[in-house]
């Protein structure tokens, strides 16, 4: 089985996955499936960029925990002094920028790590 395969199927069967991306992912062609699967985001010097939409290799509420998670490990292995520190989480006027600003926040809170969410776009 291809890997795009496997990581479709993996979405398909989350429970947890809102109405609204199940409905996307199971209107995908084969060609889509592939495209949004095949890969995960790339992170480059302005963060994290891909079109919006359900798939590994798009901006969605779960890659963006995915991609936080990796952040919050990271913090963890320097100590309890670096998650003391914490995190500073803003946001701009680009389309879900609150709605991941919060997920962010989410995954970082959930890792015991302090978070300072701004409540207004910076």
């Amino acid at each position: 089985m291809e890997r795009y395969q496997s990581e479709f199927d993996k979405w398909k069967g989350e429970v947890s996955l809102d109405k609204a991306s199940k409905i996307e992912l199971l209107k995908l062609t084969e060609v889509e499936k592939e495209k949004r699967f095949k890969e995960y985001m790339d992170f480059g010097t302005a963060g994290l960029r891909a079109k919006m939409g359900v798939g590994t290799a798009f901006m969605n509420l779960y890659t963006v925990a995915h991609a936080t998670a990796g952040l919050a490990k990271l913090i963890c292995s320097e100590g309890e002094e670096a998650k003391e520190r914490g995190v500073a989480i803003a946001y701009d006027s680009r389309n879900n920028s609150p709605e991941f600003a919060r997920r962010a926040a989410e995954v970082l809170s959930a890792n015991d790590i302090k978070v300072y969410l701004f409540d207004k776009l910076r």
